[in-house]
């Protein structure tokens, strides 16, 4: 039985680059599209992800750029 390691949010935002779309997020960090977009919207809830614009896909990571 496989056991599951908890990796914070910090963490993975530590991981991605300043600037990226759902689809980096995917490949990135190797999850399905649903998922991803799970992860998005609880990160901009929490205020570590800022979306730019509309339906652009477009989300700067506040983690790794707090301007």
């Amino acid at each position: 039985m496989s056991r599951k390691i908890y990796t914070s949010a910090s963490k993975r935002l530590e991981t991605l680059p300043e600037i990226f779309t759902g689809s980096d997020l995917t490949m990135l960090c190797g999850w399905r599209s649903q998922i991803a977009s799970t992860y998005l919207a609880n990160w901009r809830k929490a205020g570590l992800v800022r979306s730019l614009g509309g339906r652009s896909d477009i989300h700067m990571n506040l983690v790794r750029n707090r301007h």
